[in-house]
């Protein structure tokens, strides 16, 4: 009887387990399919439409790129965590966290440049398109992709593999290494956010109008003058959850590695991966409400075109035999 009650017990917690993993593999397979979908429009949008091949917009086209390359890694990383025989291999292990923690670090580094563009094209903008020439911002971007895999692939030469460990980010990665990559974070993070306070303070005083003259920051008409509020807006919006998202991660991340480890830890540390990925959804739908170029580029790719409804004038009406009303679809607006 007992060992009937034993194998009962066995057989509904691999059905559990079962159940578990395939409920994880599915919600990975969807955030993937948004995340290729999302940032895959923003890729194409930049390619096709010469009105977004701006210097900003090339820091973006990487951040969409690191992106999709954060999604192409949760396959293999769910498939790790299900079936952990196949992270039996060391560079199959390595490869696990490499190829997750690769693309990561680079969009840390392009948030930044997005960061320093928005902040010099607000500090500086009569100089601005000399300091980001699209030749620079190339060379720019090259360096930060350079830097960031020379970063990510240490780990192929610099572990902790011993063939019979767990394939745990903690035990397999060396402190020192994860340390670097904690501290990277929060040092980018603090810089964003420093500049962006300045960026909006200086974008205050604009619109108020009491900004003295001070370099190549001139007085003239508040419109002509900030006219790119709303282009600030929508990368100070993208940089910040950036920050604010991952910081979760990584923060588990330092906890495990210089204080204790635990199951705890471990769950909280899969569950904050979710909440960082989060941001790889939300950036295309900011650039679609906040950028006007993006959108007008998303109502072409998928022929969401207007239409001009015209109604008879009435009494009291402005001066016009007709009224354009502008509708997407059928839906007035």
């Amino acid at each position: 009887m007992l060992q009937n009650d034993l194998n009962i017990t066995e057989t509904l917690d691999v059905n559990a387990l079962w159940e578990r993993q395939d409920t994880m593999a599915v919600f990975s397979v969807l955030i993937m399919v948004v995340i290729l979908f999302g940032n895959g429009t923003v890729v194409i949008s930049i390619i096709r439409y010469q009105h977004l091949r701006t210097p900003t917009n090339h820091f973006v086209l990487t951040l969409a790129l690191t992106d999709i390359m954060l999604a192409l890694s949760l396959p293999y990383h769910t498939v790790s965590y299900v079936h952990p025989f196949l992270t039996k291999q060391k560079y199959a292990c390595l490869w696990r966290y490499i190829s997750f923690l690769l693309p990561c670090g680079t969009s840390q580094t392009h948030v930044l440049a997005i960061t320093l563009d928005r902040y010099l094209s607000v500090v500086h903008p009569l100089h601005y398109s000399s300091l980001m020439s699209t030749k620079k911002v190339f060379i720019i971007s090259g360096l930060l992709w350079l830097y960031s895999s020379v970063l990510g692939f240490v780990p192929f030469y610099w572990n902790y593999w011993d063939g019979h460990s767990a394939c745990n980010l903690n035990i397999v990665f060396p402190v020192g290494y994860m340390i670097i990559l904690v501290v990277q974070f929060f040092f980018i993070s603090i810089i964003v956010i420093i500049l962006y306070l300045k960026v909006f303070a200086i974008a205050k005083r604009l619109q108020k109008g009491i900004l003295k003259p001070n370099n190549d920051i001139t007085p003239g008409p508040t419109k002509k003058k900030f006219k790119n509020s709303r282009s600030l807006l929508l990368y100070g919006i993208v940089v910040c959850f950036f920050c604010f998202l991952w910081t979760p991660f990584f923060t588990v991340v330092l906890i495990q590695m210089l204080w204790f480890n635990n199951n705890a830890l471990l769950i909280f540390g899969r569950g904050f991966t979710l909440l960082g990925l989060t941001t790889s959804i939300t950036n295309p739908v900011t650039y679609v409400f906040l950028n006007k170029g993006f959108h007008k580029a998303y109502r072409d790719m998928f022929h969401l075109k207007k239409k001009n409804i015209f109604v008879k004038k009435q009494q009291g009406l402005p001066h016009a035999d007709f009224i354009k009303i502008s509708s997407y679809n059928g839906n007035l607006q």
